[in-house]
């Protein structure tokens, strides 16, 4: 098998300029593509970088994560699809992670640390790597087999939040086989940085029980707006 990393940007180029030499050092096999799907509404110089670090770039007529990870998916290659935040490091090797994983199940994710210490958000990255109701975030990175992805619809592209929390919980429903790889990603500590802890935890857990709730993809769009966190 072979594989297509997948990262949605929007005005991430200082994010990519970290991550593509970053995928590239820590790759083994030689089948793995990188394909950068830049949104809409982009306005930096993504296209530039990307033809540098010699990685595909292809830009969405949406600026919506679902989307650009739907079209991501679309012109990918391989039979694997990893999809990355931009600011978000897998671990070492993490490709043959992924293989040697996808020979036993058919879909699965990262647990993760934080970039910068914080004892209590070290406390959140803790529990990533079970399973519970909070897994199956973007942050994880999930890797499918492409064909169980398709065969699933994708991402909901009604949804302009909760996408990856709603494409787990179709995947749990459809009885796909799923691990969460012990091997921890690194995520920016940003968001924690501009904002309180509390406050990030607080909107966190209200996205949650909003979700659950079934609230539609308006009201859930409209209650994150009104938490005021911003997307990482």
């Amino acid at each position: 098998m072979a594989l297509s990393i997948i990262i949605p940007t929007l005005n991430e180029h200082k994010q990519i300029e970290a991550l593509i030499p970053y995928l590239k050092s820590h790759i083994l096999n030689q089948k793995v593509e990188i394909i950068v799907v830049d949104a809409f509404k982009s306005n930096d110089d993504m296209k530039a970088i990307c033809l540098q670090h010699d990685v595909l770039y292809y830009k969405c007529s949406k600026s919506q994560r679902a989307a650009q990870m739907n079209f991501g998916a679309h012109h990918a290659n391989y039979e694997v699809l990893f999809f990355l935040h931009a600011d978000v490091l897998p671990p070492p090797h993490f490709d043959v992670l992924i293989l040697n994983a996808l020979g036993k199940v058919e879909s699965g994710c990262f647990a993760y640390k934080f970039s910068k210490p914080h004892l209590l958000a070290s406390i959140n990255a803790y529990f990533t790597k079970y399973n519970s109701r909070f897994t199956g975030g973007g942050d994880q990175g999930l890797f499918i087999v492409k064909e169980v992805f398709q065969s699933l619809g994708g991402y909901d592209e009604q949804l302009d939040v909760m996408e990856d929390f709603a494409f787990f919980r179709t995947l749990k429903k459809a009885d796909i086989k799923f691990i969460v790889l012990p091997e921890r990603a690194i995520v920016s500590s940003r968001k924690y940085e501009q904002h309180n802890y509390w406050k990030i935890n607080w909107a966190n857990l209200q996205m949650i029980r909003a979700f659950e709730r079934n609230e539609s993809p308006e009201e859930l769009k409209n209650r994150y707006t009104s938490l005021s966190i911003g997307r990482s």
